[in-house]
């Protein structure tokens, strides 16, 4: 006996969304790739308190080897990403002094998601951390949210950054991704 479970639409159409956009990564030239934790929402596309996508805020994990953290000594909220490797897969997003701007991140998923299907709109919103995407087919947005995850020597995540609005980066007030 199989019990079918069944989801609701937007969590339905949540990992739909995950799916194109992981299928991007692997595509697209100008999209970052992604690393293997979930794409996660602030509800996890499912929860009650989320119904609708013009309200759903997606994580995008990047795949972030061959970086590294460094605090920066100006402002201890802001964190530099260090490109340590020389095969870095965020390598193409780099400044001329050697680490991943988060203006670059959010400029390359901007123009890989024109190449998204169903996209009518993009935009940077208001503090420059963050994507609106417009769906046509939707005639609703989701805001997309570049992320990295920092490990511990045992590989595990113990904290996530996101962009901080001025090509830098900033520890994440939240801990949104889950893995698979």
């Amino acid at each position: 006996f199989m019990s079918s479970v069944a989801y609701p639409p937007l969590q339905l159409r949540c990992q739909q969304i995950e799916k194109q956009l992981r299928q991007l990564s692997l595509e697209s030239f100008a999209f970052p790739r992604l690393g293997s934790e979930r794409l996660i929402g602030n509800a996890d596309c499912c929860q009650t308190s989320v119904t609708s996508l013009e309200q759903l805020q997606l994580w995008l994990p990047l795949l972030g080897t061959g970086t590294e953290v460094i605090p920066s000594p100006l402002n201890p909220q802001t964190y530099w990403l260090k490109l340590a490797s020389p095969t870095a897969p965020l390598l193409p997003y780099g400044d001329a002094h050697g680490y991943v701007s988060s203006a670059e991140i959010l400029l390359g998923l901007s123009k890989g998601l024109t190449s998204f299907p169903g996209v009518q709109a993009i935009k940077l919103n208001s503090n420059r951390t963050a994507l609106f995407v417009q769906l046509q087919d939707d005639s609703e947005s989701f805001q997309l949210i570049p992320t990295i995850s920092v490990n511990n020597p045992e590989g595990q995540r113990i904290y996530s950054l996101v962009p901080n609005g001025r090509g830098n980066w900033v520890v994440s007030s939240r801990l949104m991704l889950s893995h698979r």
